[in-house]
This record gives C-alpha cells, structure tokens and sequence, in this order.
C-alpha cells in the first residue's frame, strides 16, 4: 500500500501564526496532507522545544495510521522540491545529520562531558512503529532534565542514542549549516537553494525577529550578525558574490559592488540583506534589528581605527 505522506508542524500559536503560511501553501502545491500542532506557550525556549518534543511523541501515540507516513518540520521551513519517493515509502526513519559552519563532515562525539546534538529534530520522517524509539527519546530526555527548575535537555541530545540503544535500523542524509559544503545540499539550515535542496529550514527569525522568543538570547542581543546566519539566509546570489560583499564590507569600500546592488537611503542592497560599508552596519529588509558585519570581529581584535570602527565604539 503506497504511504500517504502528512506534514505536521508544532509550535506555539504565535509562531505558527508568523511563520507557517508558505509550508502550508508548499503542501499545497505538492499535495501533501498538513497539519499545524498548537504548543503551549511557555516562558523559556527550553520549555518551548521539551513541549514540541512531547507534542510529536503524543501524536505518534494516538493519531498515525498503519500507511501513514509523517514528516515534522518546523512553522519557518519551506518545501522546495517534491520529497523524494524513498524517504515517504521507507520502513525505517530518516534522519538528518547535521554539517556545522566551516566543517565538511558531521559532527562526532569526542571524549569529555559533553554530547554532540547531531541530529535536527525537525525535519525528521517517521511512521507508526517508531513509536517505541521516540517514547525512550522522550523518557530518556526527561530523566536527564531539571524538572523542579524547568530546565530541559536540548531536545536532538538523545535522538541518535535513542535509535541505536533500541536496535532501530534507520536511514539519514544531511543538513548542512555550511554554505559552502562540497556534498550535497538537500536540506539546508538557511534560505538559499541549490539544485539538489528539497528542505529549506531557514533560522534568521531566531536572531532578528523581536516578536518571538529567541532561541539564544545572547545570539539576538550580540551587536554582531554571524557569518553563518548572513551566508546561509541570503537567497539567490552565489556563494561567491557572497565572499565578494564580505570583502567588500571588510575594507568599507563603498564602489565596486556586484551590479545586482542598489543604493536606496544610504545602504547598499542586495537580495534582502542591506549594508552600510563605512558604519559597517547590516540589516535584513524584513526585520528592524540592525547589526554588524562580522568583519567588525577582526577589525577590533587586531585594533585597527577605520570609519566603521569609531562608528561601532561610539
């Protein structure tokens, strides 16, 4: 019986609200079923994604049938292209590893006290007989966290310890973080596509976005935009124009920018990135928040005095 595919996405009613029009319009124009999970609102992110994580486990218990196959994905991802026919008829979970900023490889457990959290949680596909792995991954990661204080464990610490520990025979592929990855790019942690992405699961609104609660705090309260979340949420310049503009930014030049590029109000545009060159400031055109180019990083260690720097000390 050929498996019917459902898209189910969890979050707090805020978020979904915001974020997960375009997925449903994807499932849409692809024809998969979709399903929006409604998360109870918490006051930390921890919290938030321990819900998320019961939520998906509460829904394999009670909602999925024998030819049902599911894929979560959060409210902000996108579908690109048609998922591929062997991850929705697949027996086993698919799974995605993680290829971090500036690696070529997946992340590996070295030894000391802390675990690598190398499987994303969403996307994921599973179906109903994962639902034996999935209860220990929930019961696995509540015995390991603070209850009294409400502090739980990232929710992707124990999936792959969860699969292997219950013997589960699984398939994976990879997402990558990396926009320069030399494998292939079939989900992405960010907004750009290339001619094998499938997912998109872009991460911007985590550091700009000041209606929802952030993921890191110290990350949207830096005064520095990092490398990985400009490179990965531009959308449709290469990733050597993209070393260009950092060059660019870098010597503060405000000439020789790539002819795509616009100059509206004193900043310099292009794609949905903005950049003022001799401030060294750096905004999105969908979020208010502005930031700094994380050229600025290098300029301060090595403590040179250009028109930016002042321009960031004062």
């Amino acid at each position: 019986m050929t498996k019917q595919l459902k898209i189910i996405c969890c979050g707090t009613k805020d978020f979904i609200d915001y974020y997960s029009d375009d997925l449903a319009e994807d499932c849409n124009r692809f024809g998969y079923e979709f399903e929006k999970i409604v998360t109870i609102s918490e006051h930390t992110y921890s919290a938030i994604n321990h819900q998320i994580q019961k939520d998906m486990v509460d829904y394999m218990t009670w909602n999925n049938h024998d030819n049902e196959r599911v894929c979560f994905l959060d409210p902000e991802c996108r579908i690109v292209k048609p998922i591929p026919k062997n991850w929705i008829e697949s027996k086993e979970p698919h799974v995605f590893y993680k290829v971090d900023h500036g690696q070529q490889q997946t992340s590996r457990y070295v030894y000391g006290a802390t675990l690598p959290t190398n499987i994303i949680m969403q996307p994921i596909f599973v179906s109903r007989h994962d639902l034996i792995w999935m209860q220990w991954w929930l019961d696995a990661s509540i015995s390991l966290s603070d209850l009294q204080n409400r502090q739980y464990v990232p929710q992707e610490l124990l999936i792959q310890q969860s699969l292997n520990f219950n013997k589960i025979k699984y398939s994976s592929g990879v997402v990558t973080y990396n926009r320069g990855y030399t494998g292939k790019h079939e989900v992405v942690a960010g907004s750009w596509t290339h001619e094998d992405t499938i997912i998109q699961h872009p991460r911007i609104h985590a550091t700009l976005d000041q209606r929802i609660l952030p993921c890191s705090p110290e990350r949207r309260d830096n005064k520095m935009l990092s490398e990985r979340d400009l490179h990965n949420h531009y959308e449709h310049i290469s990733y050597d124009t993209i070393q260009q503009i950092d060059q660019l930014m870098g010597k503060e030049n405000l000439h020789d920018w790539p002819a795509e590029t616009q100059i509206k109000d004193g900043w310099h545009c292009i794609d949905k990135w903005q950049f003022k060159p001799r401030t060294g400031q750096v905004k999105h055109q969908d979020y208010d928040m502005i930031k700094y180019h994380h050229s600025m990083i290098r300029k301060l260690d090595l403590g040179v005095k250009t028109p930016a720097v002042y321009h960031f000390n004062n």
